[in-house]
């Protein structure tokens, strides 16, 4: 969800069960070493590169 689509931290959260975004955040950046938010700018990032 972050990679393909426009759906806010929160929103996504919400759609994955969690109650709040801290908290998926929190449990995020355990399994991927980085925020969500950071995850997703350097998913930005990355593929404007790739262009």
């Amino acid at each position: 969800m972050l990679t393909n689509s426009e759906l806010s931290i929160l929103q996504i959260s919400l759609c994955c069960g969690f109650n709040s975004s801290s908290y998926f955040a929190k449990v995020f950046r355990v399994s991927m070493h980085c925020s969500p938010r950071e995850y997703r700018k350097h998913l930005q990032v990355s593929g404007s590169q790739a262009d």
